[in-house]
């Protein structure tokens, strides 16, 4: 997309480390965090959902 994660997180009032956490799959956003996302990145929710680049994990007893 072009963004830093530190504008990024800046643009979405997120920390640094949250953008992070996310981007590694160590951490997953909540809806309201997905909504400030999509915001900053001028983008409806569902574009970030529909996404090609997007990968869904599962780790046991997770959906």
């Amino acid at each position: 997309m072009g963004i830093s994660q530190e504008k990024l997180a800046f643009r979405a009032s997120l920390s640094v480390t949250s953008i992070r956490e996310v981007e590694l799959d160590k951490k997953q956003l909540t809806v309201f965090s997905l909504f400030k996302v999509a915001k900053a990145l001028q983008l409806n929710p569902d574009e970030l959902l529909r996404s090609p680049w997007l990968s869904w994990s599962q780790k046991e007893g997770e959906y």
